[in-house]
């Protein structure tokens, strides 16, 4: 009677993580797009001047992240819907040496935080919202900061 319980147990175990290994590869996937100059798109490789690749991280969180064609990565920014209407999430901007220049953060379309970096990537402003509206803002001593 033991092994039957035990079959059944593993039986059921296996069920579920096969489920589950399914939903994981499902939210890995992601969609790439050929941009021009203009950030419009094209299906030609030789006209494209950045990439953008959208990837579903759960069911609510739709991430963008734009590219250099040959190079680093632009912005990244986060939805909460399929189609990318609602900002909702992390938001970030990088300079041409691809090292991040700006992030903020959004909840349903309202602004929430954001930080500016220096070029030495330590943050310089630092400016908190609340419902949308900017109820603080900050300039960061960084000598302060990093002793």
């Amino acid at each position: 009677m033991k092994h039957y319980e035990v079959i059944l147990y593993t039986a059921i175990f296996l069920l579920f993580f096969q489920f589950a290994t399914a939903q994981k590869y499902e939210y890995e996937k992601a969609e790439v797009y050929f941009l021009k100059g203009d950030f419009s798109v094209t299906k030609d490789v030789k006209q494209a001047t950045y990439l953008l690749q959208i990837i579903k991280s759960d069911d609510t969180t739709y991430t963008c992240r734009y590219y250099n064609k040959f190079g680093p990565m632009l912005k990244q920014e986060t939805f909460f819907d399929s189609n990318l209407s609602m900002p909702n999430g992390i938001f970030s901007w990088y300079d041409v040496k691809g090292n991040i220049d700006s992030f903020t953060q959004v909840y349903k379309g309202r602004k929430t935080s954001y930080i500016f970096y220096d070029d030495n990537l330590k943050p310089i402003v630092s400016a908190k919202y609340k419902n949308g509206n900017l109820f603080e803002k900050k300039r960061l001593f960084v000598e302060h900061i990093y002793r």
